[in-house]
């Protein structure tokens, strides 16, 4: 179940019945990232206050889950509100102390309120990144600059709800999500020893870490046992910087950066679900963030970011709801400002996320992961691999396979094959080698759950083979159009399997099937489209062997780069 789940299902559970936790701190410090501003008392008493239906009624009156680009989030924060309104667990909640900051000049964006069970508990909770650029843009200071405006923002108004905290009973707890979880971290920091001994926890959701400095500081030892801190597993946010305590991994039903949403993580009994570690995938993101930071230098990445958001700053935009609001305007914008930048800018610019690109590339296929014993690592991977030992170590054999490839494919656009008798050669020898490959995968994975699925693959690579050999070698287009149809839908039930079992699917794998289905129909359904196949073979050889002496070039221009990766995976 995921969190509106839970708060459904203990609806009618006191907190005296059912101990506050960590679902419940999730499901209440959203209630900072709701759009409340101009709506909840600023007073930091709480003498005045707001529930939890008075809230409901105004932003039910005020519409706005139904506008803009952020529809999709609010619509999940509402829900959340909505059954907390439903039920009696949480009819005791005053909300109240609302602070909201968004500065352009200074890049400000800071937001926090207090939600508080009177002799219970008292949540400090420190908002996200909303949809304004100024936010945004001062989150990606954080790659270079230690200090944030908002951090300070979020100590001093720590400072002033502690001052006015006077039940010495009452469990007092800092949290947020996303950046709201990084403020809520540096705010408590931040506190003399008197008032840090006061905060019972702080928890932290999805959030960027902090800087290797404040690890070392001694106000940070006095709060790090408090800290909780929970990230989903396919993180992306949570990952960047350095984490104030080993994060607890939590099992979401998004994808990608959809798990950043607290709403897709799921939850068991009381607590979050929990997995052994992030995916490959995230782990990939911030190895390839760090080195790229550390490649470039704070000067570099501070220039970057600054170009970046001045960019999109003269498009004259505030928030992505602008952008939602005239798309086609704004990337007209875009372009037109990114084309009167000067040319060594526009240098500067493409070469920083050049190199951004190539570092995650290279890690990728520097890395053997955990999911690559446990499935086949696709032949793709492979050659590229080899590829890549090629450039570094022989690049006189890329050049020779590369102009070979490019010579093959523009004999065949010269003189086709009519009678397809060398179309009919080739794919034969694709399908036999799809076999051995697959076989060896069936023969040195005896522990994998689709090994069978190994073992079906290479039965029909060699049955349809041999059936081609018996028929005089002669191109059968139902015969590939069989093989394409089989081997992709062998494939898609392997996807099927090591998605259930919560590993990551290669994006590229899935389209790569899906084509491979679609044109074994095509094949079985117009056997003729099979006389483009010479012609859409050439141009496939030709496009490769470019692709391979193109990429031999970046790797001799970027050897450096290449060298700094090869340096850091070591050292690492």
């Amino acid at each position: 179940m995921r969190i509106v789940d839970y708060l459904k299902a203990n609806m009618d559970q006191s907190f005296s019945d059912l101990a506050l936790n960590e679902v419940d701190i999730a499901a209440l410090t959203e209630l900072s990232n709701l759009p409340i501003a101009g709506l909840l008392p600023d007073d930091l008493s709480g003498e005045d206050y707001w529930d939890l239906p008075t809230l409901y009624q105004a932003l039910k009156d005020q519409d706005y889950y139904f506008q803009g680009l952020w529809q999709w989030i609010m619509g999940g924060r509402y829900e959340l509100l909505e059954a907390m309104v439903d039920g009696q667990r949480f009819q005791d909640i005053r909300l109240y102390g609302f602070n909201s900051q968004l500065n352009r000049e200074a890049v400000l964006q800071f937001a926090a309120l207090v939600v508080e069970v009177p002799h219970h508990f008292k949540i400090i909770a420190f908002r996200g990144t909303d949809d304004h650029l100024v936010g945004w843009r001062e989150n990606f200071k954080l790659a270079y600059q230690r200090a944030m405006p908002s951090q300070k923002s979020a100590t001093d108004y720590l400072r002033q709800v502690l001052d006015y905290t006077t039940d010495s009973e009452e469990t007092i707890i800092v949290s947020g999500h996303s950046k709201g979880g990084n403020l809520a971290v540096v705010a408590s920091i931040q506190q003399n020893k008197a008032y840090q001994d006061r905060l019972n926890a702080v928890y932290v959701f999805d959030s960027p870490g902090i800087h290797r400095e404040t690890l070392a500081q001694e106000n940070f030892h006095r709060i790090q046992g408090r800290i909780h801190e929970y990230v989903p597993e396919d993180s992306l946010i949570g990952i960047i910087l350095y984490a104030a305590v080993k994060p607890v991994v939590v099992r979401s039903s998004g994808i990608s950066l959809m798990q950043h949403l607290m709403e897709m993580w799921e939850v068991e009994e009381t607590h979050f679900k929990q997995v052994q570690s992030t995916t490959p995938t995230s782990q990939l993101a911030q190895a390839t963030m760090n080195v790229w930071m550390q490649w470039q230098g704070q000067e570099n990445i501070e220039r970057f970011f600054f170009l970046v958001f001045e960019l999109l700053n003269q498009t004259g935009i505030d928030s992505f709801k602008d952008v939602d609001q005239d798309f086609s305007g704004f990337i007209g914008n875009l372009y037109r400002e990114g084309k009167s930048l000067d040319r060594s800018t526009q240098r500067f610019l493409m070469s920083t996320l050049n190199d951004l690109v190539l570092i995650g590339r290279a890690l990728k296929r520097r890395r053997q992961t955990s999911e690559d014993s446990y499935y086949p690592q696709s032949i793709k991977n492979e050659v590229l691999q080899q590829v890549s030992h090629w450039h570094q170590d022989q690049p006189w054999v890329s050049v020779l396979v590369g102009g070979a490839l490019i010579f093959s494919g523009l004999v065949l656009l010269v003189k086709p094959s009519y009678d397809l008798s060398f179309l009919a050669g080739f794919f034969l020898l694709v399908i036999f080698i799809s076999g051995l490959w697959d076989l060896r995968y069936f023969w040195t994975q005896p522990e994998s759950r689709l090994r069978g699925t190994y073992l079906l693959a290479a039965i029909l690579a060699f049955v349809l083979s041999g059936a081609g050999i018996y028929f005089g070698g002669r191109f059968l287009p139902i015969q590939v159009g069989v093989w394409m149809i089989g081997l992709s839908l062998i494939r898609i039930w392997q996807f099927y399997r090591i998605h259930t079992d919560h590993w990551d699917i290669p994006v590229s794998g899935i389209v790569l099937s899906l084509v491979t289905f679609a044109m074994g129909i095509l094949l079985i359904g117009q056997p003729r489209l099979s006389a483009y196949l010479p012609i859409l073979l050439a141009l496939g050889f030709i496009l490769l062997g470019l692709v391979m002496v193109v990429s031999l070039i970046i790797y001799q221009r970027e050897s450096e780069l290449y060298d700094f990766i090869d340096h850091w995976e070591e050292g690492k």
